[in-house]
């Protein structure tokens, strides 16, 4: 596995309210492998690392012999369903022996920089196929692969037509974007041996199946990722994360302590030099204002560094730069959340902590040795 992260971007890491603060650079679209857990519609999905995905934080790189069987197997599928796209598809899609049905090729993601959909605004993604009548396309074609046919069984029929709520609302909004009303979904149904040799399946009515359904109307679903969007990556603060989300948060804090030392040595030496530079005019000098505001955003970015270096439980940090010592502090105090208690009429159980640091700068007294 590999891990992609960019700790840079994060201002912080709020424990208490367990969200991540970030600064926005480009963010990443809404896609349709990540709709549906926007949504809340993907039992496995978390919306905070997905979060952490779209805003450049955090992205971890699997490759399983699921995914690679599922890139190998995609062309073969494709011209499956190409090759008996007549007999498959022709009911679903209206069609009479006068037309003709045929399967278009995706554009290669490496030739539209990984997007099919460039103008659509947040939305976005990746097609595997279209399907064409009489030359014009009529429905999005959506390929998959699974080792268990049970997932993909309907309750009501007991038939292989019951599409996994993902997959659905993956196709439905490669759908909406393509401005088309009909999806067809192709699934082929691999043994446990075909992973370690992918290219031995071979489709056929036992092992695939071909669903021709309506696109149904995403709406309302539309206007919730919208807002999803804007409550979190725009604002630049992930949703809460969640105890399987707890891995993410150590990688990244991590991270932080592991480039915090170099960055906050960079930083005391800026700050020292600003001293001795400020120590060298009088107290009448028109340029000590803009010496002090300097010193004083140094002075801000050393404790946000520091702040990032303390370990659980430590109390108290010191860095020294030439014959200035940096000494941080940290507190935690208890309150009583008032309003809480106004409503409730309870007092110990609302106590809350509250943290803060505080950074002390004082320069070292260097006394001459007497011979």
């Amino acid at each position: 596995m590999a891990i992609r992260s960019d700790a840079a971007l994060i201002k912080e890491i709020d424990h208490e309210n367990r969200v991540i603060r970030f600064g926005k650079k480009k963010l990443k679209k809404v896609t349709g492998s990540k709709f549906s857990t926007i949504l809340g519609k993907d039992e496995y999905g978390s919306q905070f690392e997905i979060a952490c995905e779209m805003a450049g934080l955090y992205k971890e790189y699997t490759s399983t012999k699921q995914t690679e069987a599922g890139n190998a197997l995609e062309p073969v599928i494709r011209s499956y369903v190409r090759t008996y796209a007549k007999e498959f598809l022709s009911d679903g899609l209206n069609c009479s022996e006068k037309n003709v049905i045929g399967i278009e090729e995706p554009v290669p993601s490496m030739m539209c920089d990984h997007e099919h959909f460039p103008d659509r605004g947040i939305f976005g993604g990746l097609v595997d196929g279209y399907v064409l009548v009489d030359g014009k396309r009529t429905a999005v074609l959506e390929i998959k692969t699974a080792g268990r046919e049970d997932k993909w069984i309907d309750a009501e029929t007991g038939t292989r037509t019951g599409i996994p709520v993902n997959y659905r609302y993956q196709a439905a909004l490669y759908a909406h974007l393509s401005g088309l009303k009909k999806i067809v979904f192709a699934a082929g149904f691999l043994r446990d041996d075909h992973y370690d040799d992918p290219l031995t399946w071979t489709p056929n009515k036992e092992n695939c199946q071909i669903i021709v359904i309506d696109a149904p109307d995403i709406s309302e679903e539309l206007l919730c990722a919208e807002k999803w969007y804007t409550e979190y990556l725009e604002a630049g603060v992930t949703p809460e994360w969640t105890e399987k989300d707890e891995k993410i948060v150590e990688y990244l804090q991590s991270e932080i302590r592991e480039a915090a030392p170099k960055e906050l040595r960079t930083l005391m030496s800026e700050y020292a030099e600003l001293d001795k530079e400020l120590s060298g005019y009088g107290d009448v000098s028109d340029k000590i204002y803009n010496i002090k505001k300097e010193m004083e955003n140094r002075k801000d970015a050393i404790k946000e560094h520091m702040t990032q270096m303390f370990e659980p439980g430590q109390k108290k940090r010191i860095e020294e730069e030439g014959d200035l010592k940096f000494s941080i502090t940290r507190s935690i105090k208890k309150d009583v959340d008032k309003e809480r208690m106004k409503e409730d009429g309870i007092y110990d159980e609302y106590l809350k902590e509250k943290e803060s640091f505080t950074l002390s700068i004082k320069k070292e007294k260097i006394e001459n040795e007497k011979e």
